[in-house]
């Protein structure tokens, strides 16, 4: 199927028969292009005659757009986006959208539309303020992340979903993106601006940074604990002041728990830097560790405490923050240093303000990685710090 556009996005939702049916076949229908377009298509379509009721529409490209064809993406990705969303959805309903269509010919997704939610990272940016999102993102991780792992379901189930959400594409572009190719010096779509400055030096050439994440990638490829999100972040969370959403699962594949735990962690650090360093950004944070752990904790009651003791439990929860604590990390380096940066940093104007932000990312990014620390009492410890002691 050919990519769709404006108008023939409205004849699919009329015509084909995964669309036919949502809307009535007498209503005219609108569409509007939604997000930056480039990796996947995406459109809201409603109608003329019934405003309130409307859909978004999801198609994946077989590239990346903004480099082209030369970058080619397996479309296939989008039909394991349809499972995970559907899990993830089991698992904690009230976080991840409805799937209502699926044409896995076309990679096509019909999934609900979540307005007037906004996306969270453009809202902080605004100076608005989410006090529940940490807590629900918490409690969406421990849900997602127990059910589809040991801890909620026999061994048998696990491994054959570890084989059906492999996702072997976009687990090598998430590799190389976030976990390699920030850490060298020339790595492959690295800011070129960024990579003689002291600090990503320094970074760059310290041995325990470079066997923590030797041991990240590792874990990452190896670790297959649950089915994690994959790419969350400020900009894969719709939320208004009550509730949150989760989108975007099309890097959804078995990995480790900590993976999605420090990515979101990560992004939230990168925003309470660029903001300021306001005090609640440091309150999701432990909202959201806190949640997750309660959530944990919960699920273990479930298990044989003769095979699964507590001690293992508080064990297992230590790893999964020193996961954390180090995907975070990364999370910060790469939109410093990698290859795709954020709006919470490119609205900076001032060159100095952005090489003074850059620069405490890259130090507080490099301590995360020395010294992980047992919880986010380590975040708060790093905050009352100031620039780049040390470095």
């Amino acid at each position: 199927m050919e990519p769709l556009t404006l108008e023939t996005v409205v004849t699919y939702m009329h015509e084909d028969p995964n669309g036919k049916g949502i809307f009535s076949p007498n209503h005219h229908l609108r569409a509007e292009a939604l997000g930056d377009q480039t990796i996947n298509l995406v459109f809201r379509v409603w109608s003329e005659e019934d405003p309130g009721r409307s859909v978004v529409v999801k198609q994946a490209l077989p590239y990346v757009r903004r480099i082209g064809k030369g970058w080619p993406l397996t479309p296939e990705r989008l039909n394991i986006e349809a499972a995970a969303m559907q899990l993830h959805h089991v698992c904690c309903p009230e976080r991840v959208p409805e799937l209502y269509r699926h044409d896995p010919q076309a990679y096509v997704m019909i999934i609900q539309d979540l307005r007037p939610r906004q996306e969270v990272r453009k809202a902080l940016n605004a100076g608005e303020h989410f006090p529940l999102l940490g807590k629900q993102m918490g409690r969406y991780l421990g849900q997602v992340l127990s059910k589809t792992s040991d801890f909620g379901q026999p061994t048998v189930e696990k491994r054959k979903k570890r084989a059906k959400f492999a996702n072997p594409y976009l687990a090598r572009l998430t590799e190389d993106l976030i976990l390699l190719n920030p850490f060298k010096d020339g790595g492959w779509g690295n800011r070129e601006e960024v990579d003689q400055r002291k600090e990503v030096q320094t970074l760059r050439q310290d041995p325990i940074v470079l066997e923590r994440m030797a041991t990240l990638r590792y874990r990452f490829r190896n670790s297959a604990q649950a089915l994690i999100h994959g790419d969350l972040h400020l900009g894969s969370i719709l939320a208004d002041q009550s509730t949150a959403k989760v989108i975007d699962l099309e890097f959804a594949t078995y990995g480790p728990m900590g993976f999605d735990v420090g990515l979101l962690m990560g992004s939230l650090l990168i925003n309470w830097i660029a903001q300021g360093k306001p005090e609640r950004h440091l309150k999701m944070v432990e909202d959201m560790w806190e949640a997750f752990s309660r959530e944990m904790r919960l699920s273990w009651r479930r298990l044989d405490a003769r095979e699964w003791p507590k001690v293992w439990l508080e064990k297992f929860l230590h790893q999964v923050w020193e996961d954390a604590a180090g995907y975070a990390a990364a999370e910060m380096v790469r939109r410093v240093a990698g290859m795709t940066t954020v709006s919470d940093l490119e609205r900076i104007d001032d060159p100095a303000q952005r090489r003074e932000i850059d620069c405490e990312l890259i130090c507080m990014a490099t301590e995360l990685l020395r010294v992980p620390g047992d919880g986010p009492g380590r975040i708060r410890e790093l905050a009352q710090q100031t620039g780049c002691q040390g470095i």
